[in-house]
């Protein structure tokens, strides 16, 4: 999560990350900031990786929790869905995960690789929704994975932006992304 969010948010929380283990070439709107001849990962870009990762990412909150949220962006928060939804519709879902903080969620041609059976499945903890109305990569997938989502236990702000997380450059973007944010840690407690 961008640094912005996070010292809006406060000192009261801590984060832990997950890479992704799937070699996958520098994405385009990072050219400029990062070197091209480095390494990049990705957590999934086909079924097969993708079913992997949902049990990696289910083996990590396991043994490295409890966790009390999952925060995903891009290809994590689709992760994180995928793996809310199954877990969710098998009976399975970790009693720790109280919330789940969602940043522009990948594509629905990624997300159907991951879902096992209905896509009406609704998500019953709280949620935080947050996409760029000018984000060309997710299209309308952060909608329709919001749709997913208990309608009365879910947020949603829709910023100016594109595939980003709201950093300084946007303030306002920043301080209502932050207050959705706050919305559900307060609904799931």
């Amino acid at each position: 999560m961008k640094g912005s969010v996070r010292h809006e948010l406060g000192d009261n929380h801590t984060y832990d990350y997950v890479d992704g283990t799937v070699k996958f070439p520098i994405a385009s709107e990072i050219e400029i900031i990062f070197p091209k001849d480095d390494q990049y990962f990705t957590y999934f870009n086909d079924v097969a990786t993708g079913k992997k990762a949902i049990e990696d990412l289910r083996q990590f909150v396991k043994l490295e929790g409890p966790f009390d949220g999952i925060i995903g962006f891009c290809n994590g928060s689709l992760l994180a869905t995928a793996m809310l939804i199954q877990d969710s519709e098998s009976g399975i879902l970790d009693p720790n995960i109280k919330l789940a903080i969602l940043f522009s969620n990948q594509r629905l041609a990624n997300w159907k690789l991951l879902i096992t059976k209905s896509d009406r499945v609704s998500i019953g903890i709280p949620t935080a929704h947050i996409w760029g109305k000018n984000d060309n990569l997710s299209m309308d997938a952060p909608r329709v994975i919001a749709e997913l989502c208990n309608p009365s236990m879910r947020s949603i702000f829709v910023h100016d932006g594109g595939h980003e997380v709201p950093s300084g450059k946007d303030k306002s973007a920043v301080i209502s992304s932050v207050n959705i944010i706050r919305r559900a840690i307060n609904a799931a407690l």
